[in-house]
C-alpha cells in the first residue's frame, strides 16, 4: 500500500484519516481497519469493498446487517478513498460522509479531486517510463521510478 503526502503537512493522507477525531469516534472504523488488513497484495482488493466515487475508490467497512446486497445500497458513512491498480492501493484522505452525496460535503469532495489530480500525474508518469510496475522478492506489485510528486508537478 502506497499512502499520499502533502509535503506542506506533518503526516500522510491516511495518517491523517485515521488520525481525525470524528473518524477515531466512529463505530464503523475497526469493520474498515479489518478490511484495510484482510486487502493486500497477495490477495489484491475486493471490489466489492469499494465504491467508485467519481475518479477514486472508497473503502468502506461492512454494513452493519452484515447483508452484502445492502452493503452495496446503503454503505456505511466512514470513507477511506483510495485509487486501485490491479493489487496496489494507493491511499489518500476520506472521513465521514454525512450528505447525501460526497460532491455535497467539502472535504471528501477535496479527497477525491486530491486522488483524481494524483492519478492524472501518475499516468503522464507511467507513459513517460518515469514510473514504471514492478513486483517486490515475494512476486507483489509495486511501483519504480520516482514517487516523488512535487504539487507543480506535470501536468
Amino acid at each position: 500500500m502506497y499512502a499520499l503526502r502533502d509535503p506542506a503537512q506533518t503526516h500522510s493522507e491516511p495518517d491523517r484519516f485515521f488520525l481525525d477525531p470524528a473518524v477515531r469516534a466512529s463505530s464503523d472504523l475497526n469493520a474498515l481497519v479489518f478490511r484495510l488488513r484482510k486487502s493486500g497484495p497477495s490477495r489484491g482488493f475486493r471490489d466489492r469493498w469499494f465504491r467508485d466515487e467519481r475518479g477514486a475508490h472508497a473503502l468502506y467497512a461492512p454494513h452493519p446487517t452484515g447483508a452484502p446486497e445492502l452493503e452495496q445500497r446503503f454503505p456505511p458513512s466512514l470513507r477511506l478513498y483510495c485509487l486501485r491498480y490491479d493489487r496496489i492501493l494507493i491511499a489518500g484522505h476520506g472521513g465521514l460522509k454525512t450528505t447525501a452525496t460526497f460532491q455535497d460535503d467539502p472535504a471528501l469532495n477535496a479527497a477525491v479531486a486530491d486522488l483524481e489530480a494524483f492519478d492524472t500525474r501518475l499516468q503522464a508518469r507511467l507513459e513517460l517510463g518515469d514510473v514504471w510496475y514492478d513486483h517486490d522478492d515475494y512476486g507483489h506489485p509495486t511501483l519504480g521510478g520516482d514517487l516523488d510528486f512535487a504539487p507543480d508537478d506535470i501536468p
